[in-house]
C-alpha cells in the first residue's frame, strides 16, 4: 500500500505569507475552526431526536451537558456527553488539519488518522467507518481485487455529508491555489466516499469558503452564489488528479451509468440549488426562510443528509445570515427534522471564513479542545513531520489498544494513532438496560490538547469460562500447529468478538464456523486451510489471523 500511497504526496509552497497577512488569515481560520466546532457541540443535542433521552428545550447559547442513546438493538446503553462537546464532524476536521503537517498528507490521513479514529470516533457516519475499517485492512475501499462486488458498489453509491463537513483545513492550507485546493479535497473525500454527491458538493463547499477567505471587504447579499454561479464550468469539471487510474476503472465498474455522466448530472443538480438560492436571495426580506430549506430538501429524511444538500444550506444559511452569523448558527443547530449538527458546523464555519472570530460569544470558547484547535490554526501551512513511510495503523492495534485500556489507572499514558501519548484522566460506567454486557467510557487527553473518549463493552456471561465453540485435536507431526498431546480449542465470548473483528463484516457466521470446525479436523495443516477457504471474501491474512487466534487458545485436555 505504501507505494500506492506515495503517488499523492504534495509538495508546500514556501514563503507562505507576511506577518500582518497571517494574523488576519489566523483570525479567518480559526473563526471558521470555531465556527464548525461550536455549530457541532450546539446542533449534536438536537440531530435525530430519538436519541437524546431528555427533553429539549429551547436554544441557547450556553452549552448543556446531555445524555444520548448509543448501541443500537444489541448493546444498547445511555452514553453522557459533557456541554460543548463535539461529535465525528469536528473529530474529522482536526483529523484532516494534522494530516496537513505531514509531508504525504494524503497517506498519514489513510493509513493512521482514519484506521484509529475508529477507537474514539463519536455519531460517525456508516460510509466513513466502514471506508476506515477497508483501510486498517490495508487496502482502499475501491480495491476490486480486495472486496466483493456489494462493497465496492456501496462505496461509490456513498453520497453523504462526510466529506464535506471535514474539508476546511484544506482551503486554509491552500490558500490561493484552487487547483491544488480542489485536488486535495478530491482525493481527501475519495478516502471514504465514492458518489459525485459527497465530492462534488465538497468542492463546492471549498470554493465557497476559499472566495469568502480572500475576500477583504464586506460580503454583499447574494454575491457568494453569484460567484459560485459564475463559475460553475471551472469547479463543475473534474479534477485533474493523476494517479488514480484503478479509481476510474472501479467507479465505472461499479456505476449503474458511466461515471463522468454521473458527474456532470451531479453538478447541474447543485446549479439547479444554487440557482434556486439566487432567487431568494434576490426577494429579500420577501424570502420565506423554512419554504427555501424545504425546496433544498433540508427536512427530507431521505436525502437530507447528502453532501449536496448540506452544501446548498450551508451556502443558503452563510448568505442569508452574513450580517448576523450567531444567529443563523443556533438556528440550524435545533431546526427539527434536520441533519443539525453538521448543517450548524458547516455554515458557523462559511460565517467564520467572513468574520473571523469577532462574532463568538465568550460562552462558546469552552467548546471542548478550544487551546488544541488554537495550535491547530497556528501550524496552518507548515510541515512539521517528513515521514513518508508512516506504519499501517491496523485493526489489530484498534484491538490491541481496547484489551489493555481497562487495565490502565489514572493517569496511565498509551500511544494511540496519531497521538504520540494520550492519558486517561476518567473512568465513567454507562447506563445500560441490558444485564448482558458493562459498557465503561475512558476519557483520555493527548499531549496535543485533544480529547478522546473511547467505549470498552465486556460481555457478562454466567459462567465465566463458558465453552462458546470447543473440539479436540490428536496430536500432529512436527510441521502441525501443536505436535504433542490432544488438546481442547475454547473460545470466550472475549474470543468471539475479536474472531468478528479479524474478519471481514460480509464473511458469514457459517463460513466461520467451517474454518473453525476444518481447524478442529485437518490436523494442524495451515497450507491446506488456506488452500481451502481462501476466497474474495476471505483472504489468506484474515485466515492466518484466525488460526493464530485459535492457536492461542489451545489447552491441554483433561486426562
Amino acid at each position: 500500500m505504501d507505494k500506492y500511497l506515495q503517488k499523492f504526496s504534495i509538495e508546500r509552497d514556501e514563503g507562505y505569507m507576511d506577518s500582518k497577512s497571517k494574523v488576519e488569515f489566523v483570525d479567518k481560520y480559526l473563526g471558521a475552526l470555531l465556527g464548525a466546532m461550536v455549530g457541532d457541540a450546539l446542533g449534536w443535542v438536537y440531530e435525530d431526536r430519538g436519541m437524546n433521552t431528555g427533553k429539549y428545550v429551547n436554544i441557547q447559547r450556553n452549552f448543556v451537558s446531555w445524555s444520548r442513546r448509543a448501541g443500537g438493538r444489541y448493546q444498547p446503553h445511555e452514553e453522557y456527553i459533557s456541554a460543548g462537546s463535539y461529535s465525528d464532524d469536528t473529530q474529522l476536521i482536526f483529523a484532516s488539519a494534522r494530516s496537513l503537517q505531514y509531508k504525504n498528507w494524503f497517506s498519514h490521513f489513510v493509513k493512521i488518522e482514519l484506521p484509529s479514529w475508529l477507537l474514539y470516533e463519536r455519531g460517525g457516519g456508516g460510509a466513513t467507518k466502514r471506508a476506515a475499517e477497508t483501510w486498517s485492512n490495508g487496502h482502499p475501499p475501491w480495491k476490486l481485487e480486495k472486496q466483493n462486488v456489494d462493497s465496492i458498489k456501496r462505496y461509490f453509491n456513498a453520497g453523504g455529508n462526510g466529506v464535506t463537513m471535514r474539508i476546511m483545513p484544506h482551503v486554509f492550507f491552500c490558500k490561493n491555489r484552487l487547483e491544488e485546493l480542489t485536488n486535495q479535497v478530491f482525493l481527501n473525500g475519495i478516502a471514504t466516499h465514492g458518489h459525485p454527491r459527497a465530492l462534488l458538493s465538497a468542492i463546492v463547499f471549498s470554493w465557497a469558503m476559499h472566495y469568502l477567505v480572500q475576500k477583504e471587504n464586506n460580503l454583499e447579499y447574494g454575491e457568494l452564489v453569484s460567484y459560485l454561479l459564475d463559475n460553475k464550468d471551472n469547479w463543475g469539471q473534474f479534477p485533474k488528479v493523476n494517479n488514480i487510474k484503478d479509481w476510474k476503472e472501479a467507479s465505472n465498474f461499479a456505476a449503474t451509468v458511466k461515471y463522468d455522466d454521473l458527474w456532470v448530472a451531479t453538478a447541474n443538480e447543485l446549479v439547479s440549488g444554487l440557482e434556486l438560492i439566487s432567487k431568494a436571495m434576490k426577494k429579500g426580506l420577501r424570502d420565506s426562510k423554512m419554504e427555501t430549506l424545504e425546496k433544498l430538501n433540508c427536512f427530507d429524511k431521505s436525502t437530507r443528509g447528502a453532501g449536496t444538500v448540506a452544501t446548498l444550506v450551508a451556502i443558503y444559511m452563510a448568505s442569508k445570515y452574513a450580517a448576523d452569523p450567531a444567529s443563523a448558527v443556533m438556528d440550524l443547530a435545533s431546526m427539527q427534522n434536520a441533519d443539525t449538527d453538521t448543517i450548524a458546523s458547516m455554515t458557523g464555519s462559511l460565517l467564520g471564513a467572513i468574520h473571523g472570530t469577532e462574532w463568538i460569544y465568550p460562552e462558546w470558547y469552552l467548546v471542548q479542545d478550544y487551546d488544541y484547535a488554537r495550535k491547530l490554526v497556528h501550524n496552518v501551512g507548515q510541515i512539521i513531520f517528513e515521514d513518508t513511510n508512516e506504519t499501517l495503523w491496523n485493526s489489530s492495534d484498534n484491538r490491541n489498544i481496547k484489551e489493555s485500556i481497562p487495565n490502565l489507572k489514572r493517569a496511565d499514558s498509551i500511544s494511540i494513532g496519531p497521538f504520540s501519548s494520550v492519558t486517561l484522566q476518567e473512568v465513567s460506567k454507562n447506563k445500560t438496560s441490558s444485564k448482558n454486557f458493562n459498557i465503561s467510557t475512558y476519557q483520555f487527553k493527548s499531549d496535543e490538547g485533544q480529547t478522546i473518549y473511547i467505549k470498552i463493552i465486556k460481555k457478562i456471561s454466567e459462567r465465566p469460562d463458558v465453552k462458546q465453540i470447543q473440539g479436540s485435536i490428536e496430536p500432529q507431526q512436527k510441521n502441525s500447529i501443536i505436535n504433542k498431546e490432544p488438546i481442547k480449542v475454547i473460545l470466550s465470548d472475549i474470543d468471539i468478538e475479536k474472531l468478528s473483528g479479524i474478519l471481514p463484516p460480509r464473511v458469514t457466521a457459517i463460513k466461520l464456523f467451517a474454518l473453525i470446525s476444518d481447524f478442529l479436523q485437518e490436523k494442524g495443516n495451515i497450507q491446506k486451510l488456506i488452500t481451502k477457504h481462501e476466497s474474495k471474501t476471505l483472504n489468506v491474512d484474515n485466515i492466518k489471523q484466525v488460526l493464530a487466534l485459535l492457536e492461542n487458545n489451545l489447552i491441554k485436555s483433561e486426562k
